[in-house]
């Protein structure tokens, strides 16, 4: 991706990710605080709406206590209804007790329209009531078995709530729900049982919460804390298809009974909603605006490094690394300080690559006409001394041997056209040296050579590295050959590579002199130059480093009197005898 895209692309990101962090803050704290808002209004309409319930039962629970402590000059409730504890009374005692108890329930029902009857049951089963509508209970009824009256003389005296459905004991109620609020009744001194008194309603007596309802309340439920029975209800049959309704429950703290709202969230949501489009409306306005704005500005940033980068890459494909006069050199900013400087850093390293190429082609033309010309004095000295003395001596075979081998080695050594060869002209170059050596030492190196494939004696490499690194084995491994020895060769390969492992058993190095090989060794490129001889492992180094690269060449494992292993690693190339002609 150019630099101008991904400056572009960097910043709109980091705009784009900032405008969004804002954006969602800002819907964030909008929904919040109006959610805090709506939950705050449902509750304290909740709490209006429950205190408007707890007044109206609270009006019940009144007129129950009225109705229970009243009393006139000539009569009082609690005192007439001690005689009903047993069975001694008479009709007239009911007569005379039905009449004063609907005298007193007709006052307290005076101007009331939500209540259908009032009654007090003696423990006896026997029943008076009165009523202000066409609804009372059947004659004959027999409260005491009932789940409601039970339930009324296990609270002791406080005011119980509770739904009948279908009913068969009120007249013209049959099969109707009826609300039914009761309460025991005992005698003030004795703490005895004197009756249950009972207030009947209708369900529709909790309608009032609808007049004082929610803002947008589809229905609500009166339901009992205890048994979590509901006592009124009024849904909208639209509640189910409305996945935005949620409701929300609340109980009253003075009587057993909740109210469970259901709200519709509808509006909230649409509201939200607009609100979450505007904002990303606005995000998307800013985000385009920015967009042009940051095309301009990328563009004049990275005009000069684009330039600059066409330059550098013209100069990579063709070779010739120049700058041409351009007016971003003459700014006085890091944009100018930057095409100066590339300018200088090219005319170092054009005049550094002239200098470099031309130094190297006559290091590597010189040490290897020196290599192949340069033979050890010595060893041609002494090589020669042993022809003289074996021919004065007499005429044997080791002195055809070692002509023929000498013979060979100096035509293989001195053809200074070709740097390179075949494996396995390079093994019979180190026969040849072997065969001199075994005969000027009388001794007989045990020689072998073990290789992977057959294919790899095609293999090229590069001339005379197999040949110092046995004369080394002879002179430091073995002594200078006073000792015997076994030398081995082993050839194989190495993912791509040509591994050639070159053994002694002889001496060995200690560690300190294998650490000081190898530190000449990694650095054989430079002190090639300060060595008067280099012939040896360092010139192998420094020739296959300038060759392959610097991930090749010589690899040194020693122990003392362990012998020494030289690994020489180069790039795997084959080619037959019959492909030079």
């Amino acid at each position: 991706m150019k630099i101008q895209k991904k400056l572009m692309l960097y910043t709109l990101v980091i705009t784009g990710l900032s405008l969004l962090s804002l954006g969602f803050y800002s819907y964030t704290f909008y929904y919040n605080n109006s959610s805090k808002e709506m939950k705050a209004n449902t509750n304290s309409v909740m709490h209006q709406a429950i205190d408007t319930l707890n007044n109206q039962i609270d009006e019940i629970d009144i007129l129950t206590e009225k109705a229970q402590f009243y009393s006139k000059s000539s009569y009082n409730l609690m005192n007439d209804l001690r005689k009903y504890k047993s069975s001694n009374y008479s009709k007239e005692d009911l007569y005379y007790t039905n009449e004063e108890i609907k005298g007193i329930f007709s006052t307290l029902l005076y101007r009331t329209s939500n209540i259908n009857f009032l009654a007090i049951i003696t423990p006896n089963g026997h029943i008076f009531s009165y009523s202000n509508t066409y609804k009372d209970f059947s004659y004959g009824f027999n409260p005491l078995d009932e789940p409601w009256y039970k339930e009324a003389l296990k609270a002791k005296g406080d005011l119980v709530i509770s739904i009948q459905q279908e009913n068969n004991y009120i007249v013209n109620g049959y099969n109707e729900s009826t609300i039914f609020f009761t309460r025991a009744i005992y005698d003030f001194y004795s703490k005895k049982l004197l009756g249950v008194m009972l207030v009947n309603c209708e369900p529709d007596f909790f309608r009032f919460i609808s007049e004082n309802s929610l803002q947008n309340m589809v229905g609500f439920q009166v339901i009992k804390s205890d048994s979590f029975e509901t006592l009124y209800e009024n849904l909208n049959k639209q509640m189910d298809t409305n996945p935005y309704i949620k409701n929300q429950t609340l109980a009253s703290t003075e009587y057993p009974i909740q109210i469970r709202a259901f709200i519709d969230f509808s509006d909230y949501h649409k509201l939200l909603f607009k609100t979450f489009v505007t904002v990303i409306l606005i995000l998307g306005i800013v985000l385009a605006v920015s967009s042009v704005i940051f095309y301009f500005f990328s563009k004049k940033f990275t005009l000069p490094i684009i330039n600059l980068s066409k330059v550098m890459r013209k100069n990579s494909m063709n070779n010739i690394y120049c700058l041409e006069d351009s007016s971003f050199s003459k700014q006085n900013n890091e944009i100018g300080t930057l095409y100066r400087e590339y300018q200088k850093m090219l005319t170092t390293l054009n005049q550094y690559l002239t200098e470099k190429i031309a130094f190297e082609k006559t290091l590597l033309t010189t040490e290897m006409n020196v290599y192949k010309n340069q033979i050890d004095s010595h060893f041609l000295y002494n090589t020669l001394e042993s022809i003289n003395s074996l021919a004065e001596l007499e005429d044997i075979e080791e002195i055809s041997i070692i002509t023929i081998a000498l013979s060979d080695m100096f035509k293989y050594a001195s053809n200074g056209f070709v740097n390179d060869a075949q494996l396995s002209d390079e093994l019979k170059h180190v026969e040849d040296y072997l065969k001199i050596q075994e005969i000027r030492y009388q001794k007989k190196f045990d020689y072998e050579v073990k290789i992977q494939s057959d294919e790899l004696y095609h293999s090229i490499v590069p001339k005379l590295i197999l040949q110092p690194l046995i004369e080394n084995a002879i002179n430091h491994g073995f002594n200078k050959g006073h000792l015997d020895g076994k030398i081995q060769i082993h050839i194989s390969l190495h993912g791509d590579n040509l591994l050639i492992q070159v053994s002694d058993n002889g001496k060995g190095m200690n560690n300190a002199e294998l650490l000081k090989l190898r530190k000449k060794l990694k650095d054989a490129v430079t002190i090639i130059r300060h060595l008067e001889s280099h012939i040896g492992l360092i010139n192998i180094q420094t020739r296959l480093v300038l060759t392959f690269g610097k991930e090749y060449g010589l690899i040194m494992e020693s122990a003392l009197d362990q012998g020494t292993n030289v690994t020489i690693l180069i790039p795997l190339m084959i080619r037959r005898t019959e492909d030079l002609v």
